[in-house]
């Protein structure tokens, strides 16, 4: 257990950063992340507190105390790992794995938080194809967040208007290799071609860790799915981080790595 609560914590910073699938106000928000009408809360409660945890029935006495150590890591930093925290095994899980993801991809200096890199392009590109009402504002929010940290020209705003559309030709070239590798994952169409042409651009260990990012949001655009989650900007503003801040997560992101590696060679045959 004290392995697992390490690497839970070894990468936090990086859950805190990119992945605060949230808003605990249950205000519809349109494309553009303003606010519309009122729809009901989430169809699972959220567990943002000790006492919403203590309310739930279902759980057994272990599961209450991982619970419990989660709340008070402020580990559950929105309204989609609040969700989650009505299975605190689960949570826990998914905490680790958007940890020592991140970590992996790092080494390749992308980071969701960077504008216009691989990891943020998938991001957006299944955030608006999903339909979620809560994961497209989020990630829109985002990215013009950190347009405007790293001091980008106004004009990439508007680049989010091309989302969908890879072969647009005011991409650069990784970054329509990156939407159109997305989109054909997406609609099981990956080509030989466009296969080899990732495998030159990145690498083998790159391809296989931007697949399992597509595969990652993939995941939280379902839990936004089945929660009914939706954004309020008010309650949740974006998140903006330095860029200073994120060259210096090199050191964290290394340790994260290696306690994995420790934790899996822990586990024996």
């Amino acid at each position: 257990m004290k392995s697992i609560k390490k690497m839970m914590m070894s990468g936090y910073i990086f859950v805190v950063c990119l992945m605060m699938i949230a808003a605990p106000v249950a205000v519809c928000a349109n494309d553009d992340g303003g606010l519309a009408a009122t729809v009901p809360a989430p169809r699972m409660p959220l567990i943002e507190s000790v006492e919403d945890l203590a309310a739930l029935t279902h759980l057994e006495d272990y599961e209450m105390e991982l619970g419990e150590t989660i709340l008070q890591r402020n580990m559950v930093t929105s309204q989609g790992w609040a969700i989650l925290g009505n299975d605190p095994e689960l949570q826990m899980l998914w905490l680790i794995l958007g940890n020592e993801l991140g970590a992996l991809c790092y080494a390749y200096d992308d980071m969701q938080a960077i504008p216009f890199g691989p990891m943020n392009l998938i991001s957006l590109y299944i955030s608006k194809r999903s339909g979620s009402d809560y994961m497209w504002p989020f990630f829109k929010g985002v990215t013009v967040a950190q347009i405007a940290a790293y001091e980008m020209p106004e004009y990439y705003e508007r680049k989010l208007n091309f989302i969908l559309f890879p072969n647009w030709r005011g991409w650069s070239d990784e970054e329509r290799l990156t939407l159109k590798f997305t989109k054909a994952l997406v609609e099981n169409r990956l080509s030989d071609e466009l296969y080899q042409e990732a495998l030159e651009a990145w690498g083998e260990k790159r391809l296989l860790r931007n697949t399992t990012w597509v595969g990652y949001i993939n995941l939280w655009s379902l839990v936004a799915k089945v929660s009914d989650l939706t954004y309020d900007p008010v309650a949740e503003p974006a998140p903006s981080i330095p860029p200073a801040a994120i060259e210096n997560l090199g050191a964290v992101m290394e340790a994260t790595r290696m306690r994995l590696l420790d934790y899996f060679y822990s586990l024996g045959n």
